[in-house]
């Protein structure tokens, strides 16, 4: 789940489109995945720590 948390982190890409990147084809099962794994949902997560400027 490394990969998924840097392009959430990084990237302002729809969660389809890290899903699809990380190798999952179905957006839900990454969700659900990704929630179970690090204990707090795709969306939450980008929100806690975004490296995205709040700014731009």
């Amino acid at each position: 789940m490394p990969k998924g948390r840097d392009l959430l982190e990084a990237t302002t890409l729809p969660l389809d489109q890290i899903a699809w990147e990380v190798g999952y084809q179905d957006s839900g099962a990454f969700r659900k995945i990704f929630t179970r794994l690090i204990g707090q949902p795709p969306a939450d997560y980008r929100r806690r720590f975004s490296r995205q400027s709040q700014h731009d």
